[in-house]
């Protein structure tokens, strides 16, 4: 055999196996982009996720700031009637003749505070389902982070991929050489 014709044969064999091998690595490309696609959209819905987080949690916050302010509201409401107890239990001591209009007082004070029970009763109720709802954000945020854990590694999956694209870009430059070669004539038969 003429050695420029085996050259040439040594080139097209060479070219099949180039081409079978970028074919193979087409495949992976498309994969990677796959890949790609899907944690682009995990991204975005975890992105979705942490918005509606950060509102529920300012709403808490809101909540938080009023009941606290009703608590120190109910808290000086409280002080105030401890107060006036305290001055009718002097008046009853040395007052015999205003006895009935301060068991009127008394009797109005109570009545006070069992609304102010109820009251504290109610905000206790809040603040626990506001404990919830923080425990929920907590174990929200914890499936977060073990979310992104998982997207770093299809990230270095991803990268170890692109380098063989690389390659394959490369492969396909000395492709384009020797074709070129081919079609000027410099590899004679």
């Amino acid at each position: 055999m003429d050695k420029g014709l085996k050259e040439v044969y040594d080139g097209i064999k060479k070219i099949i196996t180039i081409t079978e091998k970028i074919e193979g690595h087409t495949k992976d490309i498309a994969e990677i982009k796959g890949r790609v696609g899907a944690i682009e959209g995990r991204l975005d819905s975890m992105e979705g996720r942490l918005d509606s987080l950060e509102a529920g949690q300012r709403e808490i916050r809101a909540d938080i700031q009023k009941h606290t302010e009703d608590i120190t509201e109910i808290k000086e409401k409280v002080g105030a009637i401890e107060g006036r107890l305290d001055s009718v239990d002097g008046r009853l001591d040395s007052l015999e003749a205003g006895q009935r209009e301060m068991r009127a007082d008394i009797q109005k004070h109570t009545e006070d505070i069992t609304v102010m029970k109820r009251d504290i009763a109610g905000i206790k109720e809040k603040v626990g389902a506001i404990e919830g709802r923080l425990d929920s954000v907590d174990t929200e945020l914890i499936s977060l982070k073990v979310g992104q854990k998982e997207m770093g590694t299809d990230i270095r999956v991803i990268k170890d991929r692109l380098e063989v694209k690389e390659e394959i870009y490369a492969l396909k430059e000395r492709l384009s050489a020797v074709e070129t070669e081919i079609g000027k004539g410099k590899i004679k038969a």
